[in-house]
């Protein structure tokens, strides 16, 4: 029997000396530029890691982490597409040789120099991940921004609010709204503990994201409304944050300026998204037209805004809706959607007289209601023409335009527009 466990101890002997050869011929390979022989032999070797001397395992999952590190930076670097291709995924399996090299209690040295390559990691699968979900791969995407999420919760990384910022975007593309909210919460809170040198106008659309859950997801009016207006007044912080490196000259010039361009537009989606909340809410109308106008007054330039204020207080005040669509119409003529506003506004406030006219019993007041509703509907008429001169297949500013030459008696504009009716209809 003390033959056959000499023979045993011999034989294990034998093996892990085989499996430390093999060990060093991958070492010898990733030092001589020859990474893919290096996965090759490493990979085999490491399939079996107790065969190895405790010391020769953390060195092991390290040079088979570095090697894949290696040939994905090297393909990237290069712009090397075929090769990108090839060694996807080879930085996730990098990290996770690393992960594994550092439960293996490598030496101080060998610990510190993982925690560096982890540390450059983030960023390549970071990267990774953007490319992935610009693709439209979110599967890809996601896989990849967990991991470096994972790296960042470990590891003291600089600007980590943009991974929870992007995964939370990915999370909004798979219909998760939930992990989605989180993400974008928790990029806020690590944005505004950490201040990038530069501000970043991203970090507004986690506030607008959030604000979108909150009214389409949740139904909370009142959140999305406290986002919009918290995301508003960061932005403007960081604006003038931003406008301050302009001015000193230290920062690039051309970054510092395409930033203001994209802080102007996340903040006029924030502006435009809570005026939207506050015009379809009845229950703040009053606060609502107080916003409109208070934001009118800073933008009277702005069609699309007196367009919304005349959507919102047309059922209240009809005539001044009117004089919201008009000056959309002045500011933007060629806008099918105020001029067909404008007009339709002078058809309903037309309707409003013809009502009266029907319940008038008097013949001479009925027939002065009549003249009201002929004054409205000759309002109607210019804008409604061009609204369809603008937009010639509409059917609704075709369905308008008859009702309004059949009142005023045009009766050859009221057959063209009844003929193209029933050419897009069918019958």
């Amino acid at each position: 029997m003390r033959f056959l466990v000499s023979f045993l101890l011999i034989f294990s002997v034998f093996i892990t000396h085989a499996q430390s050869s093999e060990l060093k011929k991958g070492f010898d390979s990733y030092e001589n530029g020859n990474y893919e022989e290096a996965i090759a032999t490493l990979s085999e070797v490491m399939k079996a890691p107790n065969k190895l001397k405790s010391k020769e395992v953390p060195e092991g999952w390290y040079y088979l982490g570095r090697s894949k590190q290696m040939l994905i930076s090297t393909a990237m670097s290069t712009q090397a597409s075929t090769l990108i291709v090839k060694y996807s995924g080879y930085s996730v399996e990098a990290y996770e040789c690393y992960k594994k090299a550092l439960e293996s209690d490598p030496k101080d040295d060998l610990k510190e120099r993982i925690g560096l390559e982890i540390n450059s990691l983030y960023y390549v699968i970071f990267n990774s991940g953007n490319t992935q979900y610009l693709l439209g791969d979110n599967n890809a995407a996601l896989k990849n921004y967990n991991v470096a999420a994972e790296i960042a919760e470990e590891n003291d990384v600089s600007g980590d609010y943009q991974v929870y910022n992007l995964r939370g975007q990915t999370y909004l593309a798979l219909n998760d709204s939930t992990k989605a909210y989180m993400d974008f919460a928790k990029a806020i809170e690590h944005y505004l503990l950490d201040l990038p040198e530069v501000p970043d106008a991203n970090i507004g659309y986690a506030y607008y994201s959030m604000a979108i859950i909150e009214r389409y997801n949740n139904n909370n009016l009142d959140k999305a409304l406290e986002l919009t207006q918290e995301g508003n007044e960061q932005m403007q912080k960081e604006l003038e944050r931003l406008q301050s490196l302009v001015n000193d000259g230290n920062s690039d010039q051309r970054l510092t300026q395409s930033q203001s361009e994209q802080f102007a537009n996340i903040m006029d989606a924030l502006n435009r998204f809570e005026l939207d909340i506050y015009s379809t809410s009845p229950q703040k109308y009053d606060e609502a037209v107080a916003k409109f106008e208070k934001a009118l007054t800073e933008n009277p330039k702005d069609a699309n805004l007196w367009l919304v204020y005349g959507n919102l207080i047309e059922k209240k005040d009809i005539d001044g809706a009117f004089d919201a669509y008009k000056k959309a119409v002045e500011i933007a003529p060629n806008n099918s959607i105020t001029q067909f506003n404008a007009g339709a506004n002078r058809v309903n406030k037309g309707t409003e007289y013809a009502l009266k006219a029907n319940e008038e019993f008097d013949y001479e007041k009925a027939q002065q209601w009549e003249k009201k509703v002929d004054e409205q509907f000759n309002l109607a008429l210019p804008y409604l023409k061009k609204a369809h001169e603008l937009e010639p297949d509409n059917i609704y500013i075709i369905d308008a335009l008859m009702q309004v030459t059949i009142q005023l008696d045009l009766m050859d504009d009221y057959k063209l527009y009844k003929e193209k009716q029933k050419q897009l209809r069918g019958y």
